[in-house]
């Protein structure tokens, strides 16, 4: 249904109210020329399912987020999870633990409501260090324990190649969820970069969920670079505009 003439003056409103509220977050009057008039504009151009899905609630995209990701745990370990799942359950343990809160952490900070503050400084850095620092210890924990490094062969690298596929796979619902909930903002990049790292460090908490190799060569090439090729794609989806189009509601 297309907006009312009436609710033609609904962005003038929205956009007091995201002054006002701008000035009590940042503590300080903003500039007299300031205004949401591009804000305004964008909200206008916007329609189907992505500007649905972005006019939710912060909270609303956190619970889509999270049933997301948790529907793809559970369906893993429904129909393909480890067969020596009792024996690791520790280590799925410590995954959930170092992945879950690096990608909870990544995700609240990328759907961050725009008229909020800035970042913490840094804080968008150390998040997905601590991820990309957890997955790069649980690969390298064999060595730690003393079990000898093997050497690369073609079947290490096959079986590597479709962990990485497959986790790639199924981390791409979440990263493409994030795109669509994505409100924009001037740090775009980074939030995609943010989600995008999520994704990835989800991904690899679906591996851990699903497969019993634990080699350093297979865990490093068929695992880890999941994270990486996530932030890739991220960082791609930062360039592709919204759809213009008549503003609408549902």
């Amino acid at each position: 249904m297309t907006v009312p003439e009436h609710d033609a003056q609904v962005p003038g409103v929205v956009g007091e109210a995201l002054q006002r509220e701008a000035e009590l977050q940042q503590g300080e009057s903003l500039a007299a020329g300031a205004s949401f008039s591009a804000l305004s504009a964008a909200l206008n151009r916007e329609s189907g399912l992505r500007a649905w899905l972005r006019s939710r609630s912060t909270r609303t995209r956190h619970v889509l987020m999270g049933v997301t990701t948790l529907g793809t745990i559970l369906a893993v370990l429904k129909f393909s999870v480890r067969p020596d799942l009792s024996e690791a359950a520790g280590r799925v343990t410590a995954a959930l633990l170092i992945y879950g809160c690096a990608a909870g952490g990544a995700i609240t900070l990328a759907l961050r409501p725009l008229h909020r503050s800035g970042w913490p400084r840094n804080i968008a850095g150390i998040v997905l260090a601590a991820g990309i620092g957890g997955a790069l210890g649980l690969a390298l924990l064999p060595i730690v324990s003393g079990q000898p490094l093997p050497g690369p062969t073609g079947a290490v690298a096959g079986s590597a190649m479709n962990c990485f596929v497959w986790g790639t796979i199924l981390s791409a619902p979440l990263l493409a969820l994030g795109w669509l909930l994505e409100r924009g903002g001037d740090n775009l990049v980074g939030r995609l970069l943010l989600t995008g790292g999520a994704a990835g460090l989800v991904g690899n908490l679906y591996l851990e969920c699903h497969c019993p190799a634990q080699s350093p060569n297979h865990m490093m090439l068929g695992h880890v670079t999941v994270i990486f090729g996530m932030l890739a794609l991220g960082l791609l989806l930062a360039f592709i505009p919204p759809r213009a189009g008549r503003q609408s509601v549902d």
